[in-house]
C-alpha cells in the first residue's frame, strides 16, 4: 500500500511540475510578445513626435505637414537637446504638424533622398511629401518659427 501511495504521489508531483513549467513558459512567451515592437509598428516618442517609418510617414501626411528631423542623438549635443525639447513640448505643436525623427547615422537612403549632408537638419514636407522648407540647427522656438 505504501508503494502505491508513493507512486501516486510521484505521478501527481510530476504532473504538477509539468503544469507549472508549461504555465511559466507560456507567461514568459507572452512577456516577450508584449515587449517586442514589430518594425511595422509606429513608435511614438511623445505626442506628434514619432520615429520615422513608412507607416509613421503615411500617418503624418494624413494629418498635414511633416517635419523630418535628421538627428544623430548618440553624439550630436544639439540634436540631443532639440530631441529632448520636442519630447517636452510636442503638445504645443499645431495639430496638423507631425515631427518624424530620422536616424542620421544609419538611414543613408533617406539622407540621400533628401540630400542631407549634416545632422540636425530639419525638412518640412507637405501632405504629398514635397519639400516646402529646410534649415539646419536651432531649438524648439526656432522650429515653431519655421513652420
Amino acid at each position: 500500500m505504501k508503494i502505491r501511495i508513493k507512486k501516486n504521489h510521484l505521478k501527481f508531483s510530476f504532473i504538477l511540475v509539468a503544469i507549472l513549467l508549461a504555465l511559466g513558459a507560456l507567461n514568459y512567451s507572452n512577456t516577450l510578445i508584449k515587449n517586442h515592437t514589430p518594425a511595422s509598428k509606429i513608435k511614438e516618442l511623445s505626442p506628434n513626435y514619432y520615429e520615422y517609418s513608412d507607416k509613421s510617414l503615411k500617418l503624418s501626411q494624413s494629418r498635414g505637414k511633416t517635419i523630418l528631423f535628421f538627428a544623430a542623438t548618440t553624439w550630436c549635443n544639439t540634436c540631443s537637446n532639440l530631441d529632448k525639447e520636442i519630447k517636452e513640448k510636442s503638445m504645443d505643436l499645431p495639430k496638423n504638424i507631425t515631427i518624424l525623427k530620422t536616424d542620421y547615422d544609419n538611414d543613408k537612403a533617406l539622407n540621400k533622398k533628401y540630400f542631407i549632408t549634416i545632422q540636425h537638419t530639419l525638412v518640412v514636407l507637405d501632405k504629398n511629401g514635397e519639400e516646402i522648407k529646410r534649415w539646419i540647427g536651432g531649438n524648439f522656438e526656432e522650429l515653431i518659427k519655421n513652420i
